[in-house]
């Protein structure tokens, strides 16, 4: 998968948990998700430095 699809993935899991009226079970799976797509990205040390 293409760096571009992982950055765009983890920028819509950040503005989905910016909302402040999503419900905790949804919270917490979308948290995993973006922590999944992050260390996909954990060779890169300018994204791990803006994790």
């Amino acid at each position: 998968m293409s760096d571009f699809v992982v950055k765009a993935n983890i920028d819509h899991y950040l503005d989905l948990l910016d909302n402040h009226n999503i419900a905790h079970e949804t919270r917490s799976i979308v948290t995993k998700l973006l922590i999944f797509e992050e260390d996909k990205l954990s060779y890169d040390l300018e994204q791990l430095e803006f994790a």
